[in-house]
């Protein structure tokens, strides 16, 4: 047996080992649990379904995309700028697909244009503008605006074509597109013909299935609202070309290419 000197250090450096190895036995445990959430570092979110392609990165390889405008028994051709203004080339061709025009009638008569859509607004398109689409001339295709707020977005269900240049609208209405024959049909008109039938030729099947997404989307607004084909006359709306706010005006509209700018 070792002096009694010697017993003390020998019992220190024994409960010493003893600790030693339970902390090590307990972290070593502690490594093969799971780590508590606090100390877990967050688990990142699993990406949101991918975001809709740009809308000239979809229509790339899509060639060319035009009709004709069948009214008052005449054709009146157009081609629509799919590469430059994509999105409002496809709600176009949706619109046609679907019947939307037949039997509405061309309204909205100034010297400068003819109009033909709803009143109201169903749905905005965003804005696309490209800098050599402009008013210099007559025979453009566009959508009237949802406001009377200068370069506001497009109303989806209204369009106009120009017979003379008007320049003060250039990047505040968006064109989509251009009349390419025929423009003598809708210089001769009378307000209140009927538009009897529009066509399309080229890719436009493609640049549907290219916004098929955004397809679902005006649809859906437009199903919401049924009368929107047959809609009675009203006052133009401001964003509508023509609009020009009564003397004392009540409860002001807005949306067409006549509203004044705001200053």
């Amino acid at each position: 047996m070792p002096p009694m000197p010697y017993i003390r250090p020998l019992l220190f450096l024994a409960m010493t080992s003893m600790v030693a190895i339970t902390a090590t036995t307990v972290i070593a445990r502690q490594s093969l649990q799971p780590s508590s959430p606090s100390a877990t570092p967050s688990v990142a979110t699993p990406p949101a379904a991918a975001q809709r392609p740009k809308a000239k990165e979809r229509v790339k390889d899509i060639k060319d995309v035009g009709g004709t405008i069948i009214t008052n028994g005449r054709p009146v051709k157009f081609t629509l700028h799919v590469q430059k203004t994509p999105t409002l080339c496809a709600n176009f061709c949706n619109l046609v697909q679907r019947g939307f025009f037949v039997d509405q009638p061309w309204k909205g008569f100034t010297r400068v244009i003819r109009q033909a859509g709803t009143e109201s607004v169903s749905y905005a398109l965003p804005r696309e503008f490209a800098p050599d689409l402009t008013f210099n001339t007559g025979s453009q295709l566009a959508y009237a605006k949802v406001s009377g707020k200068t370069a506001d977005a497009a109303n989806g269900t209204r369009v106009f074509v120009t017979i003379k240049e008007q320049g003060r609208w250039n990047l505040d209405f968006q064109i989509f597109g251009g009349i390419t024959s025929g423009l003598d049909v809708l210089i001769d008109l009378k307000e209140g013909t009927t538009i009897e039938k529009i066509t399309l030729d080229g890719d436009y099947e493609n640049l549907l299935k290219a916004f098929a997404p955004e397809i679902v989307d005006w649809n859906a607004a437009l199903d919401r609202r049924k009368t929107a084909l047959k809609e009675p006359e009203a006052a133009p709306v401001p964003g509508d070309p023509n609009f020009k706010p009564p003397a004392n005006p009540t409860q002001p509209r807005n949306g067409t290419p006549e509203t004044p700018a705001k200053r």
